[in-house]
């Protein structure tokens, strides 16, 4: 592996390199010394990658994984093709697999395409082993009256959700963000009801949500959210 540098921006290129070793017996120091030559695969540093909650692993933009950016992606689980998965995330709704559950690891091959769709470079990145995120202690109580929820959570092209609140004179803001980190609005909301927009274009994006009242054991929340083409059940589950 190769460790941590200072910038990221120093990582070398992934890619395949060709290298020669040349051997000598340490006495005869003639010109001509017996080389073996290979090829080597630098992948992607796995720092690219973080696990956030118990069912998605993110790639981070081009602004934190050195200044990557990427047209094409397919997601492998213990070295095995995940067919289907081909986003610049990894959502599993079922829950990823543990390390204390079989110590499945995680990686994706990453390409790069011109405006013609020919590839300019493809690899893999160094592979994630998840770990377990133990949720909220404290989320078996009931809700509090500063109680604060987005709904719905599947969203149809064009829609919008709704940040609820249990105390109608509660306040606070908000922020929305792509799966992979990227900023896409933010703001306030009000009352025990307030309508917030969310992009039309398909994907997985995180709400977080925070509430005026900081003494309060909710007053944070961060949830996912999907936008699709169409969502099953979207009639049952919008506001």
């Amino acid at each position: 592996p190769i460790p941590m540098l200072d910038s990221k921006e120093e990582y070398p290129e992934p890619g395949v390199y060709s290298a020669t070793i040349g051997f000598t017996n340490g006495v005869c120091a003639g010109e001509e010394l017996m080389t073996y030559t290979f090829e080597v695969m630098i992948n992607y540093p796995g720092w690219i990658m973080e696990q956030r909650h118990n069912d998605l692993i993110v790639l981070l933009n081009a602004e934190h994984n050195g200044g990557y950016e990427w047209t094409n992606f397919q997601w492998y689980r213990n070295g095995q093709k995940m067919f289907g998965y081909t986003k610049p995330y990894l959502y599993v709704p079922e829950g990823l697999v543990y390390e204390s559950e079989g110590s499945a690891s995680y990686h994706v091959v990453l390409t790069e395409t011109d405006e013609n769709g020919e590839v300019i470079s493809s690899a893999p990145t160094c592979p994630i082993i998840v770990q377990y995120m133990p949720t909220n202690p404290d989320a078996d109580h009931g809700p509090s009256s500063d109680y604060i929820a987005v709904t719905p959570t599947c969203v149809p092209r064009g829609g919008s959700i709704h940040i609820l609140a249990l105390n109608e004179n509660s306040s606070g803001e908000y922020r929305i963000t792509t799966a992979e980190g990227q900023f896409v609005s933010r703001g306030e909301y009000h009352g025990a009801a307030t309508p917030v927009s969310i992009p039309s274009v398909e994907g997985l994006y995180i709400v977080q949500v925070w509430s005026d009242n900081k003494e309060s054991k909710e007053s944070y929340r961060a949830i996912k959210v999907i936008v699709r083409d169409t969502c099953p059940n979207c009639d049952k589950s919008s506001f």
